[in-house]
């Protein structure tokens, strides 16, 4: 004999956030995925940004802060290094 399952009864309020969330998932992704695609064609440092420091920590918010202080071009005319 099969186990019985039970019934549950999903409300409309309750489907309407569902949708919502889904829309909102998508949509936010979908921003994500074509910032990310777009982020090396948009990118600029200028002199006195504030940067993240790449380092050794899994955790980003570990990372050190630095600020630009000289920028040293590239053969493509963009910088290809800062300090």
């Amino acid at each position: 004999m099969l186990p019985e399952h039970e019934t549950y009864y999903i409300g409309e309020q309750d489907l309407q956030q569902r949708a919502k969330f889904l829309k909102w998932s998508t949509e936010y992704l979908r921003g994500l995925r074509e910032k990310h695609q777009s982020v090396g064609k948009l990118l600029s440092i200028k002199l006195g940004a504030v940067v993240i420091m790449k380092s050794d920590e899994r955790n980003r918010g570990d990372w050190p802060l630095g600020v630009v202080t000289d920028l040293y071009e590239g053969s493509d005319g963009g910088p290809a290094e800062t300090s």
